[in-house]
């Protein structure tokens, strides 16, 4: 593997943090919206569990799977 194919390959894995951040708060007031929607119909534990199990699913479904592991 040559340096400029590794260069190229660690700046595409590089973290937006802007998109990162919209998406946060994009979330963020979805999960209000919801909660305020659903609540008094459904308890307080199931709605912060949902939130977390929502949260969770999306930043899990963010991840690489077949990003290289840094060894060392």
């Amino acid at each position: 593997m040559n340096a400029a194919h590794t260069t190229q390959h660690n700046e595409s894995r590089r973290l937006d943090w802007l998109s990162e951040v919209k998406l946060a708060i994009v979330l963020s007031i979805a999960t209000v919206i919801v909660t305020v929607g659903l609540a008094g119909r459904v308890s307080d534990r199931a709605l912060v569990l949902g939130a977390i199990v929502a949260a969770s699913a999306v930043a899990w479904g963010r991840v690489d799977p077949l990003a290289d592991v840094p060894h060392g």
